[in-house]
């Protein structure tokens, strides 16, 4: 299997679990309002992700096994930071009116969000909408063909430029002495920030009860 066919393979394994998950906090959290849920995502998603990364630089530091425990838990680290990003983003277009069960939408969604400002100019290519909230729209009305097309030149771009960071991240979190404990911190931090900054481009403003997408 292709790089890219396991990335997306995990990416859609990462939606439908986020997607469930979404639906249930929606249901639980419905008399919150959707600005402080937005919020709560965030702030979860942080949390989340910071920790992670710290834990992986921690247990790097321990002598002798410890390194060969970093590795193993970084291996599936990706896999981790994708089911949290899901969850979020896919909480956020919720709150936005999004279709998060439209799984050829929220494909685009997600990887438009995680290949971060090269994902926006892939997806504002040959478009003339100048609204503010032009990628919202874009990824709302676009044909299927057209998302399936703008998804598999997101995948391909990420399997390469993103397992290049992926590999400086994991390294950087590995170094002994420490050290990998604060990179891993900061990798962590920067990780959630770039989606958290993807998002809000796609998705501006603050969600109202009006737009919030409910099943039928």
């Amino acid at each position: 299997m292709g790089e890219q066919k396991k990335l997306l393979t995990m990416i859609d394994k990462a939606l439908d679990a986020a997607s469930e998950r979404v639906h249930e906090l929606l249901d639980d959290k419905k008399d919150m309002k959707p600005a402080k849920l937005e919020r709560k995502l965030r702030r979860a998603f942080k949390r989340k992700q910071v920790a992670e990364g710290t834990a992986v630089g921690i247990t790097a530091a321990l002598p002798g096994p410890g390194t060969i425990a970093a590795a193993g838990l970084s291996a599936g680290q990706y896999g981790l930071y994708l089911t949290h990003a899901a969850r979020y983003v896919l909480g956020v277009a919720a709150l936005h009116g999004f279709d998060i069960d439209d799984d050829e939408r929220r494909r685009a969604l997600f990887l438009t969000v995680l290949a971060g400002d090269e994902g926006m100019d892939i997806l504002n290519e040959g478009l003339t909408v100048s609204s503010v909230l032009w990628a919202k729209n874009a990824l709302t009305s676009s044909s299927r063909a057209s998302l399936s097309s703008l998804s598999g030149r997101l995948a391909k771009k990420l399997a390469t430029s993103g397992a290049r960071a992926a590999t400086r991240t994991t390294l950087g979190r590995m170094m002994p002495l420490g050290v990998g404990a604060v990179l891993g911190w900061h990798s962590g931090k920067r990780l959630a920030g770039d989606v958290i900054d993807a998002t809000k481009e796609i998705f501006p403003g603050k969600p109202s009860y009006s737009s919030v997408y409910r099943p039928a």
